[in-house]
């Protein structure tokens, strides 16, 4: 087998070299995209590790400063395992502090094994992303926030699961009624505790 050795890569008719490798094997295109962490810097797209957090037997825990400018949207994946049946609730924040006027607005649907059940609230100072008596399997919640950084509604998506033999799913929308800018949030144990591991990503802008 032979072995091709170059350092530049053009077409026939093009005045300059369109891919350049350095003396390490990291290469440019163009002089814009760069390959050398195997990533594309000209425009790029899709998620972005921001922050992975883990924690034991608490009864909330709050990330700071995962929201920036950088991206208008946000996913979080969070799971968890509760120290007894519970509501689970959620809270955004500023400067390490959590927000508690009372301008959350929700609605919730609970599917608990065969009962489907609703409810809503416009003035509220928290939301439920779970609600007891849901038993002490584990969890897995996933977040979608829309525009925490911007002087503008916050809003955001939710749906848990948890993994209970009669089968257990909530779905929560709803947003937050202020321009008030958000640099992170806290999530709650109404009773008990919690342990588990919470991972916030940032969806890129597109160019």
């Amino acid at each position: 087998m032979s072995t091709l050795k170059t350092t530049n890569l053009q077409h026939p008719s093009a005045a300059s070299p369109a891919i350049v490798l350095d003396a390490d094997g990291d290469a440019t295109y163009a002089g814009v995209h760069d390959f050398s962490a195997a990533t594309v810097t000209g425009a790029p797209q899709g998620m972005v590790h921001i922050n992975t957090t883990t924690f034991s037997a608490v009864s909330s825990v709050s990330l700071n400063d995962v929201f920036t400018s950088t991206y208008d949207y946000y996913r979080v994946l969070f799971e968890f395992v509760p120290s007894s049946a519970t509501t689970h609730t959620m809270r955004l924040r500023t400067s390490g502090t959590d927000n508690t006027d009372p301008v959350y607005a929700h609605i919730n649907q609970r599917n608990y094994s065969t009962a489907i059940t609703t409810y809503a609230g416009s003035a509220s100072t928290l939301v439920d992303f779970t609600y007891g008596p849901w038993g002490t399997e584990q969890y897995f919640s996933e977040f979608e926030f829309r525009n925490p950084v911007k002087a503008s509604n916050t809003g955001w998506l939710n749906r848990t699961t948890s993994h209970q033999t009669s089968g257990v799913q909530m779905f929560t929308s709803g947003f937050h009624k202020s321009t008030t800018v958000f640099d992170g949030f806290s999530l709650f144990c109404a009773a008990g505790n919690f342990t588990g591991t919470i991972r916030v990503y940032g969806y890129r802008n597109e160019a």
